[in-house]
């Protein structure tokens, strides 16, 4: 099992609707010993590949 990520971002792509992509830029360790140590991280997701907008939907990720 991992004991450690670099999370860069996180894409979901619509199912149903491929075109429609949603981005969770992280940039940061899900790692005890790596970056701050944190194994969870609330992510905002954006339609725009290159930023998140104030307001747009959180994500929680967490290294199980």
């Amino acid at each position: 099992m991992l004991q450690f990520l670099f999370v860069l971002q996180v894409v979901i792509t619509d199912l149903k609707n491929q075109q429609w992509k949603y981005f969770f830029p992280c940039g940061q360790w899900l790692a005890t010993d790596e970056g701050d140590g944190q194994t969870s991280r609330d992510l905002l997701g954006s339609l725009d590949p290159l930023g998140v907008r104030k307001g747009e939907q959180a994500f929680d990720l967490s290294l199980a």
